[in-house]
């Protein structure tokens, strides 16, 4: 009986024993996993401010390429105006020029034709 007692009390605290290796076991699991987890959230982190960087330079090389065309365009639109105003200045001149040829040639008639009459 006494035999039996002490086996029946190793068996209770070598059960005990075991369940408080299991709990320990699984205590362990949970902090792995939790590390794992935080390791990953980490990891994730850094993936999208990467991410978020390389998209942020895109962004930026993109609006001083367009500024820079933009600036071209307006300087191009520049260029073509004063073209355009420098060509309508000198047709004007051009057809001020013919006009007054035309006048001065219409005068020239009159005066000549005053003469032939007058003759």
């Amino acid at each position: 009986p006494k035999i039996r007692q002490l086996r029946s009390n190793h068996e209770e605290e070598i059960e005990r024993l075991r369940r408080e290796a299991l709990r320990e076991i699984d205590s362990f699991k949970l902090q792995l996993f939790k590390s794992s987890n935080e390791r990953f959230k980490l990891e994730a982190r850094k993936i999208r401010d990467e991410e978020r960087s390389r998209m942020d330079k895109y962004e930026q090389e993109w609006m001083v390429k367009h500024e820079a065309l933009r600036m071209e365009h307006e300087a191009e639109m520049k260029r073509v105006r004063e073209e355009y105003l420098e060509t309508m200045e000198y047709s004007e001149k051009q057809f001020e020029a013919e006009m007054r040829k035309c006048i001065d040639q219409h005068e020239i008639d009159l005066e000549y034709s005053k003469n032939s009459i007058e003759i």
